[in-house]
């Protein structure tokens, strides 16, 4: 189907195209090629402008002129009076309007009007666009001889790979479908079971880590793919129930966060990362794999206190772009690595609100053979 009208793209993402596919054959309907660098632009405007109660219609009738104009394309003849319904000028909508407008078309009627509802005293959801990157490149040393031919990530479970339950979770839940997953280890075997992800419905491609360097550089691999989209990072071994990521988005579109971090309690946390949050339950510190001492040290400070969590950090975040602003400037850790963590806390240290968020329910790492033999027992 080649779309002639906005409504026909927002049939086609609602039927589970990808925007930039529905928006491709639109454009090629028209003979149009916009520059790309254009959709890099911020869209809050629009969204800001949809919130605040403006008129649906108006916004689709000035996109569409905004976008015929600029590639001297006969604009449809809309109506001054159209024009006139929207409370600034036509012609100052950014491009990325289109896909703010589009994105929230295609939401069904009901979540359209949660996320374009009038502004209250204290800022309700928002409208999240969002994109997923799966870092799935170790070996996964712990599983032994389990992970000699295959990557850890397409371990079964249940019969499936550890890497098909997140996918098809973060679809399902989330409704996200555009994937890049960071390949490294036996790549093959990923990239040729999921492919372009047509079989799952979703477009999938793929970076490879070369050097194994850490998980502050991984990301950057899939920097291109991010493009100016937030996006769910999430580690290729770690499985939740798929409502999790479902929470996620709607607690980053709460507010202005810049990245969402979620955690768990009742773990080791010298093997992870232990997180403070404020009253909001925004983080305020993060400490990757405390020892002993620190751990005492942090207990004579007041940070940790009996009968209070202790959050251990879940492994699957929600970021801005801004991210590489941050994991470009990391230098090795003590371990000789580059940790995301150090990132997320310059981000901290910069300013920028991360916000927090519990994993209820079923929170697994897959990290050996008696956790993934539990898994296949029910045990977990």
């Amino acid at each position: 189907m080649r779309p002639k009208t906005l409504a026909e793209v927002a049939v086609l993402m609602r039927s589970g195209e990808s925007f930039d596919f529905a928006l491709r054959n639109f454009l090629d309907e028209f003979q149009m090629h916009p520059d790309a660098s254009r959709l890099r632009e911020e869209p809050a405007l629009l969204i800001g402008a949809v919130i605040e109660g403006e008129r649906w219609d108006a916004f689709l009738a000035a996109t569409a002129e905004l976008l015929a104009a600029s590639h001297g394309f006969e604009p449809p003849n809309w109506s001054w009076q159209e024009r006139r319904k929207l409370r600034r000028p036509w012609f100052a909508i950014p491009w990325a309007g289109l896909r703010a407008v589009l994105l929230v078309e295609a939401l069904p009627r009901s979540g359209r009007e949660t996320c374009s509802s009038a502004p209250t005293p204290s800022p309700g959801p928002r409208c999240v666009s969002m994109k997923a990157v799966i870092l799935a490149a170790g070996k996964g040393t712990r599983m032994k001889e389990l992970t000699n031919e295959v990557p850890k990530p397409m371990l079964n479970v249940k019969g499936r790979p550890i890497l098909q339950h997140i996918i098809e979770g973060l679809r399902d839940a989330a409704g996200i479908r555009e994937f890049c997953v960071v390949t490294g280890w036996r790549a093959g075997v990923i990239e040729n079971h999921f492919g372009d992800g047509a079989k799952w419905n979703a477009r999938i491609s793929y970076s490879r880590q070369v050097v194994q360097d850490g998980t502050g550089k991984a990301p950057e691999l899939a920097k291109d793919f991010v493009g100016s989209d937030n996006f769910l990072l999430t580690y290729g071994d770690i499985l939740v129930p798929p409502e999790a990521y479902q929470r996620m988005i709607a607690r980053f579109g709460e507010a202005a966060f810049s990245g969402l971090l979620t955690v768990t309690h009742g773990e080791d946390v010298t093997k992870g990362g232990l997180n403070f949050f404020d009253e909001q339950f925004c983080l305020k510190r993060l400490i990757e794999k405390p020892g002993a001492a620190q751990l005492e040290q942090l207990r004579a400070e007041g940070w940790l206190k009996s009968g209070q969590p202790v959050w251990y950090n879940a492994g699957i975040y929600v970021f801005r772009p801004l991210l590489f602003d941050f994991t470009a400037r990391l230098q090795k850790s003590p371990r000789g690595e580059y940790e995301l963590t150090d990132a997320i806390s310059a981000m901290v240290a910069a300013g920028h609100r991360i916000a927090g968020l519990e994993i209820r329910g079923r929170w697994v790492d897959v990290r050996d053979p008696a956790v993934l033999a539990a898994l296949e027992k029910n045990e977990l």
